[in-house]
């Protein structure tokens, strides 16, 4: 915009931050600027009155400080009057701008004026108005806050039922997550909605509008398709945290996978494996009168957590009540809130036990997963893997279940980076023999082979010949020094089917050419995670947060630009520095 503009003046840099936003944008207020500023269309006003303060902007509302003045002198109204009308536009309130409009265009027609004129005017100032309103996210998105670890429901922060200290948002000039400040958070009505999938099982409901972050800058949903890649975080900032006594952990982990809390005053848990049962009864009789009581059937061990005496609470099941464990059945348990505020070392723990109960290791085909009928679930234990810098994939599939099917869900962890951190920071808490002697022997010291850690492939392509042109190489040289098949980056390669370049061969190709884009990339703390399904979700209430600084935060363990600053950072994206 910049280029075609011909900026010669700091006038045209804001100008230029104030039309790129989804309202003149979609109007095609930028290209009136441009063409009248190249002198290719002359400068317009529909009222004499309208130069003095247009002028400046070639005719093209482009500031709320234009549309007060512009409201005070057509319709005579006093500048707390028209500051109202300011602060509409500036807090995205359609309702408040359609009722402000309103007195505006009633006033201005009572003073005179052509009422065609001020109804076209007026829709000019609702279109300048448009600041993003439809570009937002469902009230059941979760946002994650490092500050608390806790997972927070979007509608619950607008709506005063829950508190957001902190974000986590991706400066997108390096690509690396930090804590984010939230400015504000906002409804925005019922608007229709549509369900993005990635590959790794990743899920959001958004406007058709809202921006998701890819390779090359921020684009929105509904010009995005199946295949394309997507921004998600390869790891998560964390903060301080808040431990358990690890009875606790190792009772809840135990619990989930294997436990039944559907009994009026205790709870069960049921294993085969001897080990995992006395871990269980070790951690269970640390609650205040517990005592556990066992049976044993077809070769399952069924464990009851009894009182010791009978006229006082039972331990376990007060702290299962406090958790909201209680009455949940296989396809609805979920991880409580508060674990998410535990240290990582407890997650691993938390994760272990489960692990222990429906998890399974397979070291022959390198690869371990998590097994459940709960979709929420499963969520997030991949959430909670992300904490420990662990990438996982969820599987949907179906399993026979009391003579018909039911649907099942499975987390999968592959590739030896992602091994190797699971091992370290969960395998080491497993305790049934046969998982650990399966996780010892899982092959996770090369980290070679095949990866879903890919950076796509047309954005390495492009980089990589710029970097070439720019370094003066030729494709031999290029071959040898990052040791890479250079046919691999010609513009439709050797492979048709070719979706990206593993980071570390991308990593080679940025020592190569000391090139900052392609280390960028290599080194970064995103995934790129391809989409596999967007599909109508019919219509909803939706919100949207404002975030300090990088204006995008990660929701749903995905990255979402807050959208009615998208323009801002659009620009600031191109070069770097630049905000409004």
């Amino acid at each position: 915009v910049l280029k075609r503009m011909r900026c010669d003046r700091f006038d045209d840099l804001v100008a230029s931050n104030a039309l790129l936003r989804p309202g003149p944008l979609d109007a095609g207020m930028h290209n009136v600027y441009i063409r009248r500023k190249r002198g290719e269309e002359p400068t317009v006003y529909a009222l004499p009155e309208l130069e003095p303060i247009l002028s400046n902007t070639y005719g093209v509302i482009t500031y709320q400080e234009q549309v007060m003045r512009i409201a005070q002198v057509l319709a005579g109204i006093s500048l707390a009057e028209a500051d109202v009308l300011r602060k509409a536009v500036g807090k995205k309130d359609a309702e408040l701008i359609k009722k402000e409009l309103g007195k505006f265009v009633e006033k201005a027609v009572a003073r005179g004026y052509d009422p065609k004129v001020i109804d076209e005017l007026s829709g000019q100032i609702e279109t300048f108005g448009r600041y993003g309103f439809n570009k937002c996210l469902v009230g059941d998105t979760e946002i994650y806050d490092p500050a608390s670890g806790q997972l927070v429901r979007i509608a619950d922060v607008c709506h005063g039922a829950a508190q957001l200290q902190q974000v986590a948002t991706c400066e997108v000039r390096t690509l690396r997550l930090a804590a984010g400040q939230v400015v504000d958070v906002v409804a925005n009505g019922v608007k229709p909605v549509f369900r993005l999938e990635t590959e790794s099982g990743r899920e959001i409901i958004a406007t058709g509008n809202h921006p998701f972050l890819l390779a090359d800058g921020w684009h929105t949903l509904e010009t995005l398709s199946v295949g394309t890649h997507i921004a998600v975080p390869r790891s998560l900032p964390t903060g301080p945290r808040t431990a358990w006594p690890d009875h606790e952990v190792i009772a809840l982990g135990h619990l989930l996978a294997e436990g039944n809390m559907g009994h009026p005053s205790g709870v069960y848990y049921y294993n085969q494996d001897e080990a995992a049962v006395a871990d269980f009864v070790q951690a269970a009789e640390q609650f205040a009168n517990v005592r556990c009581t066992r049976t044993t059937h077809k070769g399952t061990a069924s464990v009851y957590t009894g009182r010791i005496n009978r006229r006082a609470p039972n331990g376990i099941f007060e702290w299962a009540r406090t958790l909201a464990l209680l009455g949940h059945t296989a396809t609805t348990k979920e991880i409580p809130a508060r674990a998410f505020s535990l240290p990582d070392s407890q997650v691993g723990l938390l994760l272990g036990r489960m692990w222990d109960g429906d998890g399974h290791v397979n070291s022959g085909d390198r690869s371990t997963f998590y097994a459940s009928s709960s979709k929420r679930l499963t969520q997030q234990m991949q959430h909670l893997l992300l904490r420990l810098g662990i990438l996982g994939r969820i599987r949907t599939v179906e399993f026979p279940y009391a003579g018909g099917k039911r649907t099942g869900y499975q987390l999968f962890v592959t590739g030896a980076a992602n091994l190797l951190r699971f091992a370290e920071t969960i395998g080491v808490h497993l305790v049934a023999p046969a998982k650990r002697a399966a996780m010892a022997a899982m092959p996770v010291v090369s980290p070679s082979g095949p990866s879903k850690d890919l950076v796509p492939v047309a954005t390495v392509r492009q980089l990589a010949r710029s970097a070439k042109a720019a370094s003066g190489m030729t494709w031999a040289q290029v071959e040898v020094g990052a040791a890479v098949s250079a046919r691999d980056l010609y513009p439709v390669g050797t492979n048709a089917k070719k979706i990206g370049f593993t980071r570390p061969m991308v990593s080679r190709l940025a020592d190569a050419f000391a090139d900052a884009g392609l280390r960028r990339l290599a080194e970064s703390d995103v995934l790129w995670d391809r989409i596999v399904a967007i599909e109508p979700a019919g219509e909803a209430p939706t919100y949207d947060l404002e975030i300090a600084n990088t204006h995008n935060f990660v929701a749903n363990d995905i990255i979402v630009h807050n959208s009615h600053s998208v323009a801002y950072s659009v620009v600031a994206y191109h070069t770097a520095y630049l905000k409004a």
